[in-house]
């Protein structure tokens, strides 16, 4: 899959989901129409939200991670550093048949 590359992204609305975990939390970005990047970064706000702002400068957050065990406090983070969060319930995401439950 090939990577999108600009050095501005200013105005720019991205998209992005959140796996959490305890070791590691894993981003995918998206514009409205594609596919721009999946990295992984230690568990943490403070290090997922600097790589996220250098990988994409300028662009405006909007990133969405399924509610549980790792509470509001990533979202207060997210909203009191410009960006939007959006916390779903479990029963709101899709997933495929045979996906086993998280267990970390």
């Amino acid at each position: 899959m090939q990577e999108i590359r600009r050095k501005n992204w200013a105005g720019q609305r991205l998209f992005v989901g959140l796996d959490l975990h305890k070791k590691n939390w894993v981003a995918t970005v998206r514009s409205r129409d594609l596919h721009l990047k999946t990295f992984t970064v230690p568990s943490g706000e403070e290090a997922f939200w600097k790589t996220l702002n250098h990988q994409f400068p300028g662009a405006q957050f909007i990133v969405a991670y399924e509610a549980g065990c790792f509470g509001y406090h990533i979202a207060e983070y997210i909203n009191n550093n410009g960006g939007k969060a959006v916390i779903f319930p479990p029963h709101r995401i899709p997933t495929p048949p045979g996906v086993f439950v998280k267990t970390d």
